[in-house]
């Protein structure tokens, strides 16, 4: 596996990480009663602020449009990231 390919891998998973704990940590929020849109705008000034936060959620989440193929799709490749490790 070239360096290319290698670094996708794994830029696919730190991507389908940061969406995860982005994602369980929304939902913590909601169930406590905060508002998912402010808890975004705080997330995208603070430390917490990365590509998901200032694209996917409002795209996805906070509109409730689009689908997730850009996201399955990004983890198609993930079945090689054994062979990374290894």
């Amino acid at each position: 596996m070239g360096a290319a390919h290698t670094m996708k891998c794994l830029n696919n998973l730190v991507t389908a990480l940061t969406l995860t704990a982005t994602a369980e940590g929304l939902a913590i929020g909601t169930h406590c009663g905060l508002d998912p849109a402010v808890m975004t705008e705080v997330l995208n000034e603070s430390t917490g602020n990365s590509w998901i936060t200032r694209t996917h959620i409002h795209q996805r989440v906070l509109r409730r449009s689009g689908s997730y193929t850009a996201m399955q799709a990004s983890m198609v490749p993930m079945h090689a990231a054994p062979s990374v490790l290894n």
